[in-house]
């Protein structure tokens, strides 16, 4: 028995199995804004400010991690007017 039995698990074509990938991790990164978000309302609803340090120890990162993400989500709300209009 040969390592390279190419009849028993056939590979998908790259460029569908790439984009296939590309489209779960969109998915994912999208989660993970969702969850910031949500979880930045619910600290500000319930204690009147969403700290570093809060969210860090509610999601399981890193504060370096939720400064991070809290950089790009203000630099993604910069790129929208007050009508949802795309800035250019």
């Amino acid at each position: 028995m040969t390592s390279q039995n190419t009849n028993c698990n056939p590979l998908i074509d790259a460029d569908l199995q790439s984009a296939s990938f590309r489209e779960t991790r969109r998915a994912h990164r999208l989660e993970i804004v969702e969850d910031y978000v949500e979880l930045i309302d619910d600290l500000i609803a319930a204690r009147g400010e969403a700290r570093q340090v809060d969210i860090a120890e509610r999601l399981g990162v890193a504060q370096p991690t939720v400064a991070k993400m809290l950089k790009r989500l203000m630099v993604r709300a910069r790129h929208f007017a007050g009508d949802g209009a795309p800035r250019r």
